[in-house]
C-alpha cells in the first residue's frame, strides 16, 4: 500500500498555545505534507476568529473561552459529537490523537465509529504533571498514569518520542509502542551564520515556557555566580511564572537588565535567530521526557550543559555534545570549563550537530509512514 494518506491529528494543545507537543506536531505535519500526503489537525477553539489558522486546521466550537494564570482556556461543547462529525466529513485513512483525554477522547470514539486505525504519540510522563489539576496529587497521579495506559491499550499503536518512555509502556502497554523521537521544524536547521556580537561576551540562552517544572530560578543562581564580565544570558519564553521570574532576577538577584535578558513569547523565526546568537544552551528541567529545545539547540551547533533528567539523558551524551550537572555549582564549573577551552567548545558543537541530524524531519516521516501502514496489513 504505497498511496498517499488522509491523516487527521487530534490535540488538545495547539496554538495560541506553544511549547514541545506544539512544535512536534507542526513540524509532523509539514514535513508529511511535503511528500505528498494530507494532513488536518483538529484542536479546541481558544480565540474564535482571531485564530487565522490555516486550511488545514479544524477548531471545535466552544461556548467557553478564558484564560487562567495567563492559560487559554477551551470548553468545547458536546465535543464527541462535533469530532464525530469531523472525522466523518473528512473521511481519513488515519487518525493520530496526541492526547489521552478529551478530544483524544473523542478521536478514539470516532476511529472506532468510523472504522479507521487511531494511533496515539505519548509525549510525556503525565501524572508529572499533575500539580495543574486543583486535587492532592497523591489521588490524581495514579489516576491520570492509569487514564494514559489504558487509553494506550485501545488504540491501534503508541508512538514514544524518548527510550524513558518507551521503557516505561514497554511493560504496561499490551499494543505496539514505537521509539521514534518527535522532528524539529527546518529553520532550526538552518546553517550557523558568523554573528557579530554587540561585546565579546560568552552568551548563555535557555529557552521554553516559564512554568514551575522548568526549575528556571536554579539557571538564574547558576548564571549569579558567573563572572558578568565574561557572560551573558538570554531567557526566551513565556508562561505564568513570567513576572515572578523576572522579579527574582532582577531584585531578589540583582542581575542587571543588559547581563540577563528576557525575550517574552517571541515568532520561531527570532527563537532559530537566538540559538545562532548564542555559544551555549542552558536546561534545567527535571520532568522533560525528550526536551526539543535541546535537539533545537544542537541544530544551531549548541554545546547543552543541563540538570539531570529523563529528556537530558536521552539526547545528551555526557562530555561529548554537553555535559550533565546535579549542581549550581556543577553547573557554574562546567561553563566556565567550556568557556575558557576553545578545543572543548569545538568537539561538543560538532557533536551536537551530528546529534541533531537524528531529529531531521525525512527519517521521522519514513518511520512513521510506515509504521502507520502496518494498521492496513
Amino acid at each position: 500500500m504505497n498511496k498517499k494518506l488522509k491523516i487527521v491529528f487530534v490535540t488538545n494543545n495547539y496554538k495560541p498555545y506553544s511549547g514541545g507537543v506544539v512544535s512536534s506536531i507542526d513540524a509532523t505535519v509539514n514535513a508529511l505534507q511535503k511528500v505528498g500526503h494530507t494532513v488536518f489537525i483538529v484542536a479546541p477553539d481558544f480565540l474564535g476568529a482571531q485564530h487565522n489558522d490555516p486550511a488545514h486546521v479544524v477548531r471545535v466550537p466552544s461556548l467557553i473561552k478564558f484564560t487562567y494564570k495567563n492559560n487559554y482556556v477551551s470548553a468545547p461543547f458536546f465535543y464527541d459529537a462535533q469530532v464525530k462529525k469531523i472525522i466523518q466529513k473528512l473521511k481519513p485513512d488515519i487518525i493520530h490523537a496526541h492526547h489521552p483525554w478529551l478530544l483524544g477522547s473523542s478521536a478514539l470514539k470516532a476511529a472506532r465509529f468510523a472504522g479507521v486505525p487511531i494511533f496515539f504519540t505519548y509525549h510525556t510522563m503525565y501524572e508529572h504533571y499533575t500539580h495543574y489539576v486543583p486535587l492532592p496529587e497523591v489521588i490524581t497521579k495514579p489516576l491520570v498514569k492509569k487514564v494514559a495506559l489504558e487509553f494506550c491499550n485501545k488504540v491501534d499503536g503508541v508512538i514514544a518520542p524518548s527510550k524513558i518512555i518507551f521503557n516505561d509502556l514497554q511493560s504496561k502497554v499490551k499494543k505496539p509502542v514505537t521509539l521514534l523521537p518527535s522532528p524539529l521544524q527546518n529553520i532550526f536547521f538552518k546553517k550557523k551564520e558568523k554573528v557579530i556580537k554587540p561585546d565579546n561576551r560568552f552568551h548563555v540562552l535557555t529557552v521554553g515556557r516559564l512554568v514551575k517544572e522548568k526549575n528556571i530560578p536554579f539557571l538564574l543562581d547558576v548564571f549569579a555566580q558567573l563572572d558578568k564580565q565574561k557572560f551573558k544570558m538570554t531567557i526566551v519564553g513565556y508562561g505564568a511564572q513570567y513576572e515572578s521570574i523576572k522579579k527574582y532576577a532582577y531584585s531578589t538577584l540583582q542581575l542587571s537588565f543588559d547581563d540577563c535578558v528576557f525575550v517574552h513569547k517571541p515568532k520561531k523565526e527570532i527563537i532559530a535567530q537566538h540559538y545562532q546568537q548564542a555559544d551555549l544552551f542552558l536546561f534545567s528541567s527535571h520532568t522533560d521526557t525528550q526536551g526539543l529545545v535541546l535537539a533545537e539547540a544542537m541544530a544551531a551547533g549548541l554545546p547543552v550543559v543541563a540538570v539531570h533528567g529523563p529528556g537530558q539523558e536521552d539526547i545528551i551524551n555526557h562530555g561529548s555534545n554537553g555535559f550533565l550537572v546535579d549542581s549550581v555549582d556543577d553547573m557554574v564549573s562546567t561553563i566556565n570549563t567550556i568557556q575558557s577551552n576553545k578545543a572543548l567548545m569545538e568537539q561538543c558543537k560538532q557533536h551536537a550537530l551530528k546529534t541533531a541530524r537524528n531529529y531531521g524531519q525525512d527519517v521521522f516521516v519514513h518511520n512513521l509512514v510506515q509504521r502507520y501502514r502496518f494498521a492496513f496489513v
